[in-house]
């Protein structure tokens, strides 16, 4: 495969990304057309439809000229595996790791890449069986649906004769591979070849401690680490971790490697991207904010009472989250519009059953937003459980799409962090939220004007001012604000 082909192969795929960044914000059409006159044909024949319709032209071209164009045909070197739609309106994944490597060979439903769209982590798996010729992205990478994920040798597409160096284009510029015919196969992803070719280390030398002798990360650290130990003045490998205690992401050793720049440049990825999209398009929506002080003596301990049996008989800690959530979907059952949601033009108000409760969760990966579903039909200990299953998931960094999509509310639990008075934002196409601070012991006036030690926290409601107005969102508050302060009657409202 010659530099020129692969070139031509990229920039194909560069312009459909392009042009499809252009039909996301602008509109329609594969010649280019103005910005009104895309922002017109959109208001016609409506955003979602056209996009869908145009990514299908796109990648239909691409294939076809993948299958006519010889200098195409060489540069794909066999049987392209192309992103396919995953639903949800997903346009575009994020490349978070691949399980194989160039060489490798694979077979069918074998797992191929992980991948990461705005609503959640994805494997995918080889639907052919054969040899992985070029892999299309980085790790890193932002991949389109429709375009080739990779290159296989399948029987019926025999590859073509490898040259000894091939460059690679990739993101942060030209990653020269060279393959020593001489020396042994290597297993490594793109990222632990590139480590190494910065830093002059033999792959081939090392013993990998990954599946299959495959080369990790943490393997050519351990080369520099010894480098450093061993030969003085070597200070460009001190800010290298050991392998055992290595948990820095990619992107803090990008900036403790950094020591000559002022200022390092960090691409958007991942969860913080998905972020960017939903708090730019929900900075647009017209929110109105209400307080309120809550008291959770009575909660407290109806909370204590019963977590000693949790443990015991169920094992499940405890806390006051289950009983939120709870008192959310009760009131939402008198206040059914803060359970809806708009369509895009704001035109009509669309009412839901279901009490999906989304739940703000803290992770090392950013702030993910997955939803308890049907609430109005679960207990406290149902509660209690899907959220202790939620942290678990979250924990590890795995998202399930179904967790994630569908929330009709949202609560943060902020206050567990830090705070104790916060101003949420709406996450659309929600209509509101709701941000309980830290509780505090605090002195009160009780019934006989006596100061006593009361349990205190502070909720505040966000809601979208187009649909809501101000009665509604404190009635609301009043009757959550009952239930919390009054467990006893509100489980007497459980069905």
């Amino acid at each position: 495969m010659t530099m020129a082909s692969w070139r031509a192969c990229m920039m194909l795929r560069g312009s459909v990304r392009g042009s499809v960044r252009g039909v996301r914000g602008l509109g329609y059409g594969i010649s280019p057309l103005s910005r009104k006159a895309n922002e017109r044909q959109l208001a016609t024949l409506g955003h979602r439809r056209l996009r869908r319709r145009y990514l299908e032209n796109q990648s239909r071209t691409l294939r076809e000229l993948c299958t006519s164009s010889p200098d195409l045909q060489e540069a794909s070197s066999g049987t392209p595996f192309i992103l396919a739609d995953i639903g949800e309106g997903i346009t575009e994944v994020e490349i978070i790791r691949w399980y194989v490597a160039e060489g490798d060979h694979v077979t069918q439903f074998q797992k191929l890449v992980e991948v990461q769209s705005d609503k959640a982590n994805v494997d995918i798996t080889s639907r052919y069986e054969g040899k992985i010729l070029k892999l299309g992205y980085a790790e890193g990478d932002i991949a389109l649906v429709g375009t080739p994920l990779c290159f296989l040798e399948t029987a019926d597409a025999p590859a073509s004769k490898p040259t000894e160096t091939e460059h690679v284009p990739r993101s942060g510029g030209d990653v020269e591979i060279v393959e020593d015919p001489k020396k042994r196969r290597v297993l490594a992803s793109p990222p632990v070849r590139l480590l190494a070719k910065e830093h002059n280390v033999d792959l081939s030398t090392l013993s990998g401690r990954g599946p299959e002798g495959r080369i990790m990360k943490e393997d050519v650290l351990e080369v520099l680490e010894e480098r450093s130990e061993t030969t003085p003045g070597l200070s460009e490998f001190q800010n290298y971790p050991s392998p055992g205690k290595y948990k820095a992401s990619l992107q803090q050793r990008e900036l403790n490697d950094s020591s000559e720049a002022h200022e390092t440049t960090v691409p958007i990825r991942g969860l913080q991207r998905a972020m960017v999209k939903t708090m730019t398009a929900a900075v647009a929506v017209p929110h109105l904010n209400l307080g309120e002080e809550i008291c959770f003596d009575q909660l407290a301990g109806i909370k204590n009472s019963v977590s000693k049996w949790a443990m015991d008989k169920h094992n499940l800690k405890i806390t006051f989250l289950p009983f939120l959530i709870k008192a959310t979907s009760l009131a939402l059952s008198s206040f059914p519009v803060l359970n809806s949601r708009v369509d895009e033009g704001c035109e009509n108000v669309i009412y839901q059953k279901q009490h999906n409760i989304s739940i703000a969760m803290d992770t090392p990966k950013g702030l993910v937003v997955p939803n308890i579903k049907l609430v109005q039909e679960l207990s406290v200990l149902d509660i209690a459980r899907e959220l202790n299953r939620l942290s678990e998931t979250t924990k590890a960094g795995r998202f399930r799409e179904e967790d994630l999509a569908g929330g009709t509310f949202a609560l943060s639990n902020v206050g567990s962090i830090a705070g104790t008075y916060t101003s949420p934002v709406i996450m659309l196409p929600q209509v509101a939220i709701g941000a309980i601070g830290r509780i505090q012991r605090l002195p009160r006036f009780d019934e006989d004007g006596s100061v006593v030690e009361k349990r205190i926290a502070h909720v505040t409601w966000a809601a979208d001012h187009r649909i809501i107005d101000g009665a509604t969102i404190a009635n609301f508050s009043n009757l959550w604000k009952r239930h919390v302060e009054n467990p006893a009657e509100m489980i007497l409202e459980m069905k």
